[in-house]
């Protein structure tokens, strides 16, 4: 990992410098001033703002979080509450928006001023406009106030959060660069001989899955493998883009740049050569009975199969073969890699409205470098929904579990959280040591600002569901439906979203040269 920790400082001061010429006063953070330049947020000063804290007075926050709310939430609240007041007096109540309602209802809060303190969200474009709009709190002048944890988030996180200057969220520390795996069932692999640990790209698969078909169809391969050597659903297979090779994939356009080259040059990531010939290994698996028929339209797989591929981390092979009911073993395909993308798997912002900035920041660094409040917040009650095996990993209640599982990636680090036996205690330890020894992308930090083609984007992104499908997939030739899904995106609108992107991508790495 590079140490970024000069553009951090950079960032800072200049945030500073800026805020001090503004003259902020702490005015409304709602008003129309805050909401039109969008990267300028009116706050309480930081004197102000632990006052609260400070005079006795416990401060309440509220966090919406994603996924169902759990049936155990209140019970897991008030023992996290009794907790916290008692080391920041902060406490805090939990919404939570189930994986369905969660984005357009998230989008509609922030949008309609609903007022939070702590929101978790994902991704560029749900990060970017509520920043450009003014609803979320910069804050940067305020993690001083929590040192720890500003130490503790290594600075690719931070670089990987700034868009115009400022700060907006804190990026959860866990697997936030990418490693692609290849995951394989090991009954199949030891009863085929199959060198898994050989097998890193689609070209050293081919063969092997011919190997797994041939079993299948002669009925010689275990049956609780299904029928198919590879399964897809509507989503396809990750890896037909190597994530070490091209990033800034904007969401349904397969508009990107290539990491390799780092020439700056936006380009159509379908189009690549060795995107193609990775789409045609698809198509020709498709049409050889390899892939389940049904692949472009099926939205669930089976939980035991051959072969998947799947961002993971060392260690996970424990979690994967607990949902397959069978031994899965794993090796590295992509990565690690840190992109603006992965980096932004996992934020968590403050409203600008919020009342409690410091607090609100206090509480989320409470909850990442708090081991008692992080395996809390992960899983629940000591000795009601978990217990502690004495050897640095927890064993989940088989029943209580199901009252609360929350999705931990979404709320702090994995880094002082305990690990679920089978898992050894090391593992996050062995998670931590490989996220640090990751590449980053030349284009790290660069957020693409799409308002200025909302429509065209719109546009483009409607045709997906139409021709991506069946392209990812392999169920139609990619050297006939790729021209014709660009060319569809072309009378949409694409080449305009590719030049804008182009403009604001040049901008972005002259100032990075700039530094």
């Amino acid at each position: 990992m590079k140490n970024k920790a000069k553009i951090l400082a950079a960032i800072l001061a200049a945030a500073s410098v800026s805020m001090s010429l503004a003259g902020c006063s702490g005015d409304d953070t709602t008003s129309s001033d805050a909401a039109s330049t969008g990267s300028e947020t009116s706050t309480e000063s930081t004197a102000e703002e632990s006052s609260a804290a400070a005079s006795g007075e416990t401060v309440n926050l509220s966090w919406i979080q994603i996924g169902p709310q759990p049936n155990d939430l209140q019970m897991v609240t008030d023992a996290m509450n009794e907790y916290s007041k008692e080391k920041i007096n902060v406490t805090c109540d939990y919404t939570y928006l189930d994986w369905g309602i969660y984005g357009d209802r998230m989008k509609a809060m922030i949008q309609g001023g609903e007022y939070f303190d702590i929101m978790f969200l994902n991704g560029s474009t749900v990060y970017t406009q509520p920043a450009e709009t003014g609803r979320l709190a910069a804050l940067e002048d305020y993690l001083d106030e929590v040192p720890d944890l500003k130490e503790f988030t290594p600075d690719s996180l931070w670089e990987g959060v700034t868009y115009k200057g400022h700060i907006y969220a804190i990026p959860t520390y866990k697997d936030s660069s990418c490693t692609n795996y290849w995951c394989w069932d090991k009954p199949t692999v030891d009863a085929l001989s199959i060198p898994y640990e050989e097998i890193n790209s689609f070209a050293t698969l081919d063969p092997w899955l011919y190997t797994v078909q041939d079993a299948i169809n002669n009925g010689t391969a275990d049956s609780a493998i299904g029928q198919y050597a590879l399964y897809l659903t509507n989503t396809g297979l990750n890896g037909y883009a190597p994530v070490d090779t091209y990033d800034l994939n904007v969401d349904n356009v397969f508009l990107g740049a290539n990491i390799e080259k780092a020439d700056g040059q936006i380009i159509r990531i379908l189009e690549q050569p060795d995107v193609m010939e990775n789409l045609k290994l698809l198509h020709k698996w498709y049409n050889d009975g390899i892939i389940n028929p049904d692949a472009s339209t099926a939205t669930a797989a089976p939980t035991a199969k051959t072969v998947f591929f799947a961002q993971a981390y060392p260690g996970a092979e424990a979690g994967y073969s607990l949902s397959a009911g069978r031994e899965v073993v794993m090796n590295v395909g992509e990565g690690p890699m840190y992109t603006t993308w992965t980096v932004q798997g996992s934020l968590n912002a403050i409203s600008s409205s919020s009342e409690h900035i410091v607090e609100s920041l206090k509480y989320l660094e409470l909850c990442n470098l708090d081991s008692t409040m992080r395996n809390m917040l992960a899983y629940g009650v000591e000795g009601t929904h978990w217990t502690d095996n004495g050897d640095g990993t927890i064993t989940r209640d088989e029943v209580k579990q199901s009252d609360y599982g929350p999705a931990t990636y979404s709320q702090a680090t994995f880094f002082t959280m305990s690990p679920i036996t089978p898992n050894t205690a090391d593992q996050w330890t062995q998670v931590q040591d490989w996220v640090e020894g990751s590449a980053e992308s030349p284009y790290l930090g660069f957020m693409f600002d799409s308002a200025p083609v909302a429509t065209e984007l719109a546009a483009c992104q409607a045709l997906y569901a139409q021709y991506a499908p069946e392209i990812i997939t392999g169920a139609r030739d990619p050297e006939t439906a790729v021209p014709e899904y660009y060319a569809a995106m072309d009378a949409a609108g694409l080449q305009t979203v590719q030049d804008e992107m182009q403009r604001q991508l040049e901008e972005f790495m002259a100032s990075k040269t700039a530094e």
